[in-house]
């Protein structure tokens, strides 16, 4: 999703509000709870956003924390590879955030 000036559009704000959803379910102790929701967000973000937009990046990232959190720990570093191979082919290898 782009603007017309072709930089990338905010995501809308319910799944803004449902990426914090499940952050607060998987700080309250929430974790299933947590990746379900997350879940199902990345399925809209993938289809709203697009696979390579910077939100679902981040919510790929969130659901490979939680998974190690949960003692996933083969499926946590399994999804922690392919989202860095990922983030390193839509950000570049030399991506640095502040």
């Amino acid at each position: 999703m782009t603007t017309k000036s072709g930089a990338r559009a905010r995501p809308p704000g319910h799944l803004r509000t449902r990426g914090t959803l499940a952050t607060v379910l998987a700080e309250s102790g929430q974790v299933k709870e947590a990746i379900e929701e997350s879940r199902k967000l990345l399925d809209d973000e993938i289809r709203v956003l697009g696979s390579d937009h910077p939100s679902t990046l981040i919510t790929r990232n969130n659901v490979s924390i939680w998974l190690g959190r949960l003692g996933r720990t083969a499926r946590s570093s399994k999804s922690f590879q392919n989202l860095i191979d990922d983030q390193i082919r839509v950000l570049g290898p030399d991506i640095v955030r502040p």
